[in-house]
């Protein structure tokens, strides 16, 4: 069965846009609808209820932010990926809060589109499978095993719905229904967690896990306020469901952590999301707990982080100045320059306390969608440029600080200007090979390094440095040298006027052509005839 989409946008061109530039055949996806705006959306998806809706966030009647939230209300297994451009920022961020599965910017592109796709397809069939096994999960919930009890709760904090019913059936048969108007998600992971797996477990990162999640549970199972468990197929992912309010909360779990690290070599950090008032606004808390683990650093704050530090943050003004400046840079080979940009750019977001971490990702993203238009002119793509797969999360959720950030963007444009250079030399050898054979074959007509120069639609100062780089000589001086010996060659017919033979090989004045000739041979025509005819 192929899953249904909904297109909803009030741009035609968007919707058009939409429809063509996907093979959605190829994805397992058809077009089961489309809107022009959150209200007719709305009746299509009543009537068509697709899987996946792609909408933009900014509309007429009603935006895609009250079209997902009421969808929500009646079809909560939908999809939904919204488009935004950089100035919907604000709007963006909250349609991840609310759920999206995710954003693609405007203008859109096909291969971001075609990946979020693929990855929203996957996830459906991921929640069908889950569905399926609702029947003996209920069944294995009595009995209440580890791993169900890991899953069941992973589920609980992932979705709303049914994971919440039983996540509440299993939290009252172990005594812990004690949440009462109050529960918050507090998610933890060890930076170091692959090194430490290395170093210290030989590289089995399940025996790490558990390790680390035998000791967390250590010292948070005494608590009361609080429930803990691994998130279910994450080795480095330790979800605490707490009762207590977040700030009264902050010291204990800080002292916690602490406690661990002097235990074991690991480094944690956690982020702790705003508190609900029921398990099944449990999903809520959990992104927003995400969001404050992976941008604590680049925010600039500690090893635990709550949400609310982060979310009174102002968005980042888009450096349009400082993109048109980069790609100048990098499209022209000034190395220096581009680096130092980046590094500048990078340091005013160290020296803004008060900027939103999402916001310097949303940049990084748009910079990246640059580099990738400038790799498609010689037709490559991004990513094998750069060897990373999936940049939009690399991007999104696996850097984690500014300095990495600097580093990451150092190298993007570094391997980016080095695949250029070596782009540009073999199309620079293949166009002064080109040109070589145009003149070699137009000599006897005018030609001049402009007249060539728009002739292959290159900028004649960029053709007069590769021309030299590849011919080892000047244009000038291989054009007299291809006409000097053509001349050489037609002075052997003596029925041809040397005065004939200047115009044959390009030359309206004799007297110049005599002295060219003079300055190539040594000798001149006359003597040159001569010499050939004795022969």
């Amino acid at each position: 069965m192929l899953l249904r989409v909904l297109i909803v946008d009030d741009e035609e061109w968007t919707r058009i846009s939409l429809r063509e530039q996907v093979d959605w055949s190829a994805l397992g996806m058809e077009i089961a609808g489309e809107a022009r705006n959150g209200e007719l959306a709305l009746e299509a998806i009543a009537r068509v209820v697709p899987h996946i809706v792609i909408t933009d966030i900014r509309m007429p009647a009603m935006d895609g932010l009250k079209l997902m939230e009421q969808t929500r209300k009646s079809y909560p297994s939908v999809l939904f990926i919204m488009l935004s451009g950089y100035s919907e920022f604000e709007y963006a961020r909250q349609a991840v809060m609310l759920q999206a599965f995710d954003y693609v910017l405007k203008p859109i592109d096909e291969e971001q589109l075609t990946e979020t796709l693929r990855r929203a397809a996957l996830k459906l069939d991921a929640d069908k499978s889950f569905r399926n096994e609702w029947v003996e999960l209920n069944k294995k919930a009595n009995e209440a095993g580890p791993l169900t009890k890991e899953r069941l709760l992973t589920q609980a904090v992932l979705e709303a719905g049914e994971a919440q019913l039983l996540a509440a059936g299993l939290l009252d048969r172990n005594g812990l229904s004690r949440f009462g108007d109050s529960v918050s998600v507090l998610v933890l992971e060890a930076d170091n967690f692959i090194e430490v797996a290395a170093n210290k477990y030989l590289g089995d990162g399940e025996l790490t896990s558990f390790v680390l999640g035998n000791l967390l549970a250590e010292l948070f199972s005494s608590r009361e306020d609080a429930v803990f468990f691994r998130k279910y197929g994450e080795r480095n992912e330790f979800i605490i469901l707490l009762s207590a309010e977040q700030p009264s909360v902050m010291s204990s779990i800080l002292a916690a952590m602490d406690q661990a690290e002097r235990l074991l070599p690991f480094r944690l950090s956690g982020g702790i999301g705003r508190s609900c008032s029921s398990l099944r606004d449990l999903p809520s808390s959990y992104v927003q707990a995400i969001e404050a683990l992976r941008n604590a650093k680049l925010a600039g704050l500690g090893s635990l982080v709550l949400f609310d530090q982060l979310d009174v943050r102002r968005s980042y003004e888009y450096p349009v100045g400082k993109e048109k400046a980069l790609l100048t840079y990098i499209e022209n080979g000034y190395k220096d320059q581009a680096q130092q940009l980046i590094a500048d750019l990078t340091r005013e977001w160290e020296t803004s306390p008060d900027i939103h971490p999402s916001s310097i990702r949303h940049t990084a993203l748009e910079l990246t969608l640059s580099l990738r238009k400038i790799v498609r002119k010689h037709h490559a793509e991004l990513e094998k440029v750069l060897g990373e797969e999936d940049l939009a999360a690399l991007i999104r959720y696996r850097i984690r600080s500014i300095p990495q950030m600097r580093d990451w963007l150092l190298q993007a444009t570094a391997s980016v200007m080095s695949f250029l250079e070596d782009a540009t030399k073999i199309g620079a050898k293949k166009a002064v090979g080109d040109i070589a054979k145009y003149m070699l074959e137009h000599y006897g007509e005018e030609i001049s390094l402009n007249g060539v120069a728009d002739t292959f639609h290159l900028n004649s100062a960029y053709l007069s440095r590769i021309f030299k780089q590849e011919m080892g000589q000047t244009f000038n001086d291989f054009l007299s040298h291809v006409r000097m010996e053509a001349a050489g060659k037609l002075l052997a017919d003596e029925s041809l006027k040397i005065h004939d033979i200047a115009p044959i090989v390009g030359y309206d004045n004799v007297s110049y052509f005599m002295k060219k000739f003079k300055e190539h041979f040594g000798i001149t025509p006359s003597e040159y005839r001569r010499g050939t005819s004795g022969k």
